[in-house]
């Protein structure tokens, strides 16, 4: 039987105490990053795997400790875009109130910063953050963006949750709403309601956020309980333009449309339609505060707060930068019905 590598093999090698090799492989501690690094590359070589046993022994006290300890801090970072008021924006301000919640669970002080783009903003956040002893960072962008998102941060030092993916590629662990799984739920309700004809109208920009998951979703939808002379080719546009649409509007004739734009009220007035009585509406996303809309409700709060207990599993697994395979935590949504939908048999009789 092969003798399992232990902490106290690994210190004896290092020529360090066991309770620096325990800090170095846990992320705690005030230990240089040469040293932390130097043992966690020791113990990989040597075949150091964490009894589980053990682990959850020492989660166990971590969870009892986290009481009397200082309290430590982490960071909600956001991007500072033109067009982004944070104090109106309430996906972020639903999320921010999750983090809140998740930290006072778990012992954590929430520092709030907005994040403008440019490495020497990278730079400066850095130390800010190195300065304010932050080992954790939980990334919100309402939109994936190359140019703000801080690549040039310095994220070995830190462990890193996302609410949703930022970049063109994942980088970090993420929480996310579940895209696929709304866009089924959401075409699906709209057959229920009793809508035959059901047209899909999304930005590029849009796509591009749900990771073209929400429109699959729509589409397996309609290929699954949808007759195919029923279908409704789906628009998609790359700047919102209203000859566009009503030309569209024109040749499909839809029931309802699924569609996230607030123009096209507008343009449908103008064509004389009507919401709900003529079409229906419904969004991708929606809130509990929404009395209009229907839609799905993303449930930032959980999201923000599942991000917190995440975030601390990393930390205490001394998990920092960019993981090797990062996965994805998918929150289910919840249907919130609004004044933009109505049954058919209420609407045409």
């Amino acid at each position: 039987m092969v003798k399992r590598v232990t902490m106290k093999d690994i210190a004896v090698r290092a020529g360090v105490s066991q309770a620096t090799v325990s800090h170095a492989l846990r992320g705690t501690g005030r230990l240089a990053d040469d040293t932390r690094a130097t043992i966690r590359k020791l113990a990989e070589e040597m075949g150091f795997r964490e009894d589980p046993m053990m682990g959850a022994l020492a989660a166990y006290r971590n969870r009892r400790e986290d009481a009397r300890r200082t309290v430590e801090n982490i960071a909600f970072l956001y991007a500072a875009e033109p067009a982004y008021n944070p104090e109106n924006a309430r996906d972020l301000q639903a999320l921010r109130a999750g983090i809140v919640d998740g930290a006072e669970r778990w012992g954590f002080h929430v520092e709030t910063l907005a994040h403008e783009g440019g490495e020497e903003s990278c730079r400066r956040l850095t130390r800010i953050l190195r300065n304010r002893g932050v080992r954790g960072v939980i990334l919100y962008f309402a939109r994936p963006s190359e140019k703000l998102a801080p690549r040039e941060l310095d994220w070995d030092k830190f462990a890193v949750v996302a609410c949703r993916p930022i970049f063109s590629r994942q980088l970090f662990h993420s929480v996310s709403t579940d895209h696929f799984a709304n866009g089924r739920i959401l075409y699906a309700k709209l057959r229920a309601l009793g809508y035959r004809r059901i047209g899909f109208g999304f930005s590029e920009a849009l796509d591009l956020v749900t990771n073209r998951a929400f429109k699959a979703g729509v589409w397996a939808e309609e290929q699954a309980i949808c007759p195919p002379g029923e279908r409704i080719e789906p628009l998609i546009m790359a700047t919102w333009e209203q000859n566009l649409f009503d030309a569209w509007f024109r040749k499909w004739t839809p029931e309802a449309l699924i569609t996230q734009n607030w123009r096209i009220y507008f343009w449908l007035k103008a064509l004389g339609k009507h919401v709900p009585t003529d079409v229906g509406v419904a969004v991708p996303y929606s809130t509990d505060s929404s009395e209009f809309y229907s839609g799905m409700n993303p449930r930032f709060r959980l999201m923000g707060s599942e991000a917190v207990r995440l975030l601390r599993e990393q930390i205490i697994l001394g998990n920092y930068g960019p993981p090797e395979f990062p996965f994805t935590i998918h929150i289910p949504s919840n249907w919130h019905g609004g004044q933009s939908l109505a049954p058919l048999s209420k609407t045409k009789g």
